[in-house]
């Protein structure tokens, strides 16, 4: 063979961006990859990378998009269900990577619409797994985030109000709040609340 034939190849890094097109139905998936993007409209947007773990189609990839927009809330919100992340009626910060990677629940897919010839498998509901999450998933190269239960905050981040000063007498604020004979009292240690580098649905501009 000369080297005419032989043309290199380096798929490092590559994803797929469509999906593939699978039967319509409900399918046990496991969060492979997440990236966060923008959509048309200027939204934060949440591309997430679902690979189906059992059954026919077993191996196949669907990728959905979250879209953080007062329009599209209910599907982040349900998703956020069906993995087990609370979803609190409050600011909070959510992780994607972190808190998406790993986790196992189910998809009812359908026909997407025709987009240049091409249709794909479109994610319309998201069901969470009975019985909660598996203990070990099937994923290479992924450690699966700790489950949540529904009603426990842990895991977000979440906004607090600044530390109150007491004010002195005289109107002057004192970063030391007064005991009741006069003598200050050291102030309790104040932890600030830093917002990460993540998304936070309430802050965002839409």
């Amino acid at each position: 063979m000369s080297n005419d034939d032989i043309i290199p190849l380096d798929l490092t890094g590559y994803r797929d961006k469509t999906g593939q097109l699978i039967p319509a139905g409900k399918y046990r998936v496991i969060v492979e990859d997440t990236e966060n993007d923008r959509s048309a409209a200027g939204n934060t947007m949440i591309n997430v990378w679902l690979r189906v773990v059992d059954g026919p189609s077993a191996g196949s990839v669907i990728i959905d998009r979250l879209t953080i927009s007062p329009k599209s809330m209910f599907r982040i919100v349900g998703f956020l269900r069906a993995i087990g992340l609370p979803t609190p009626n409050k600011r909070f910060n959510i992780k994607p990577r972190q808190q998406f990677i790993g986790k196992v629940l189910e998809v009812i897919v359908e026909d997407g619409e025709p987009y240049k010839g091409v249709t794909k498998s479109e994610v319309r509901a998201y069901l969470k797994v009975k019985g909660g999450q598996p203990e070990t998933a099937d994923l290479d190269d992924a450690t699966p985030a700790a489950e949540t239960a529904p009603d426990d905050l842990s895991g977000l981040d979440e906004f607090a109000p600044p530390p109150q000063t007491a004010t002195a007498p005289g109107g002057t604020s004192s970063d030391k709040p007064a005991a009741a004979n006069g003598t200050p009292k050291p102030a309790p240690e104040t932890v600030p609340v830093t917002a990460p580098d993540d998304i936070d649905l309430a802050d965002l501009d839409l």
